[in-house]
C-alpha cells in the first residue's frame, strides 16, 4: 500500500466518521424538539389593536388644508374672499389633543381695497375613540376659537374671525382620517 492510498483511506474515514458525529447531533435535536409528549400549550391569545392605538400608530400629528372662494352672504364691506385654514392637530395622551389653527386670507373689499390677511391661534380639544363598522374611529370636539386678523392692504371690517365650535368623527382610512359625521364636513387629515 502507498503512503498516498492509506492517507486517503483515513482522510474518507474521517469525514464518514464527523459525518455521522454531526448527523446524530442533528437527529437528536429534532427529536427532542418534535416530541415533547409534554403538556399541549394553548395557543397565544392575539389581542385586537384598540382604535386609539391604530390611529396613533399612523401618526400622533396630522395636518389638513380646506380652501373656500366666494361671496359672503351677509358682509357688504367684502365683495370676494378666498381663504385657506389648516388645521395641525396633535394627539396627546389620553383624551387631550391640540389643534393649531391657520387662517390666510384674500379680502376684496367694498372699498375697492385687497387685504391679504393672517391669523393663526392653538386650542385644546377632546378625543374619543372608537369603532365605527369595525374601522377604528376618533371623534374630536373642538371648542370655540377667537382669531385676531393681521392684515396688510387695507383693514376688514372685523379684525376678528371666530372659529365656531364643532364636534366632528373621523375613520381611519389606510392613512387618512376620513371625516363621516357631520354630513358636510369635507377636511381629511393625513399624517406629518
Amino acid at each position: 500500500m502507498t503512503v498516498a492510498g492509506a492517507s486517503q483511506r483515513a482522510a474518507g474515514r474521517l469525514r464518514a466518521d464527523r459525518g455521522s458525529v454531526f448527523g446524530a447531533v442533528a437527529s437528536a435535536a429534532l427529536l427532542a424538539a418534535g416530541c415533547g409528549g409534554g403538556e399541549a400549550h394553548a395557543p397565544n391569545d392575539i389581542a385586537e389593536e384598540t382604535a386609539e392605538t391604530s390611529i396613533r400608530r399612523v401618526g400622533t400629528s396630522w395636518s389638513s388644508s380646506m380652501e373656500e372662494r366666494g361671496t359672503p352672504i351677509r358682509r357688504a364691506a367684502i365683495v370676494r374672499y378666498r381663504s385657506v385654514q389648516t388645521l395641525h392637530l396633535t394627539l396627546t395622551d389620553g383624551e387631550r389633543g391640540r389643534e393649531l389653527v391657520r387662517l390666510e386670507e384674500e379680502l376684496e373689499l367694498a372699498t375697492g381695497q385687497r387685504a391679504t390677511c393672517t391669523a393663526s391661534g392653538e386650542r385644546t380639544v377632546s378625543l374619543a375613540f372608537g369603532r365605527r363598522r369595525g374601522e377604528p374611529a376618533v371623534e374630536v370636539v373642538r371648542p370655540r376659537l377667537l382669531l385676531r386678523r393681521s392684515c396688510q392692504g387695507g383693514r376688514p371690517p372685523d379684525p376678528v374671525v371666530t372659529v365656531p365650535a364643532e364636534r366632528v368623527r373621523f375613520v381611519l382610512r389606510a392613512d387618512q382620517l376620513v371625516p363621516f359625521e357631520p354630513a358636510g364636513e369635507r377636511r381629511v387629515f393625513l399624517p406629518e
